[in-house]
């Protein structure tokens, strides 16, 4: 991964983080080259809606999810599934 890759980058590190890589049970390349073929393809052409966009949507998310009061109301499933919908967004 390099620094032209804010998404992958990411993405990788937060569903680590967050535990989305064993709830799901996904093996960690199969998911790299996943994000790997979603970041290449998303909005380049797009100014704003691009992959360093989503990184920091995905950034912001985890940010909140890790607040003690929302990891307690959303609990583990819906946390995942609000990770799992930015990065295909």
């Amino acid at each position: 991964m390099c620094c032209c890759s804010p998404l992958v980058h990411l993405a990788m590190k937060t569903l680590v983080r967050f535990a989305v890589v064993e709830f799901l049970r996904i093996d960690e390349k199969v998911l790299l080259n996943w994000l790997q073929l979603v970041e290449t393809n998303y909005h380049a052409d797009n100014p704003y809606h691009n992959s360093t966009h989503a990184a920091d949507v995905m950034h912001a998310t985890g940010y909140f999810l890790n607040c003690e009061k929302l990891k307690v109301s959303l609990g583990c499933k819906l946390s995942y599934t609000l990770l799992c919908y930015i990065w295909i967004r």
